[in-house]
C-alpha cells in the first residue's frame, strides 16, 4: 500500500528533500516538528523521511472508517486538539522513550504562514519529559497537482533546561525556538537528496 501511495505522490508532485543528512539514524527517540500546509503533509513526511514515524492525528479523522484503518495501520496517535488527553501525551512520551520517531505539527492546524508564536507548548513538554530532541522540518509548496514540493530537514534541537526560567516559560521559549528554526529552513546551503 505504501509503495502505491508513494508512486501516487511522485505522479502528483515533484518532491525534493533537502539536507536529509541532518536526520539522525541512531536508535534514539526524536520528535519531527513541521509546519502544516495541507492534508498531504503527514503522508509525505511518513514516506520521504528515512525513519518510520508515528504521527499525532486529530480525533475527527477517525470518524471515517477507511481513514481510521489507514491511521491505525500506520501507528498514528489520536489526539483531541481542543483538550489534549493525558493518554495521548503518555503514549507519545512512551514511544519516544522506546527510541521511536513521532511526528507533530506544532501549529495544531493547517496554516499558510509560519510565526514563532504558533507553536504549542505541548511539544516542549514532551521533548523535555522524554529527553527527545526535535527535528525541525519545513514543507514548502502550493500542493497543487504537478507542483514542486520541497521538504527541508533541519538539525536536531536538544531540550536543554534553563534554570532561570519556570517550566512554563521554558516550554514557551523552547516552542518559539522550534518555530524559528522551521521558519529559517530553506535558506543557505542546501543539499538535495
Amino acid at each position: 500500500m505504501d509503495v502505491l501511495i508513494k508512486l501516487l505522490t511522485k505522479i502528483l508532485f515533484k518532491i525534493e528533500v533537502y539536507n536529509l543528512e541532518n536526520f539522525p539514524m541512531d536508535d534514539k527517540g526524536y520528535i519531527v516538528c513541521s509546519n502544516h500546509i495541507s492534508g498531504w503533509d503527514p503522508i509525505l513526511l511518513y514516506l520521504y523521511l528515512p525513519r518510520e514515524a508515528s504521527f499525532l492525528a486529530k480525533k475527527e479523522l477517525y470518524e471515517k472508517r477507511l481513514v481510521a484503518n489507514f491511521l491505525n495501520n500506520h501507528k498514528a496517535i489520536p489526539i483531541d486538539r481542543d483538550k489534549p488527553e493525558l493518554s495521548s501525551m503518555r503514549e507519545t512520551i512512551t514511544l519516544l522513550q522506546q527510541g521511536k520517531v513521532v511526528g507533530i505539527f506544532p501549529q495544531g492546524t493547517r496554516c499558510e504562514s509560519i510565526s514563532e508564536d504558533q507553536g504549542k507548548t505541548g511539544i516542549s513538554m514532551m521533548s523535555f519529559t522524554a529527553n527527545a530532541p526535535i527535528i525541525p522540518v519545513k514543507i514548502d509548496g502550493s500542493m497543487r497537482p504537478f507542483s514542486r514540493v520541497k521538504i527541508f530537514v533541519g538539525q536536531p534541537i536538544e531540550p536543554i533546561e534553563d534554570k532561570a526560567l519556570s517550566k512554563k516559560e521554558m516550554y514557551a521559549e523552547f516552542s518559539r525556538k522550534v518555530m524559528r528554526k522551521i521558519m529559517e529552513l530553506g535558506h543557505g546551503n542546501l543539499h538535495c537528496k
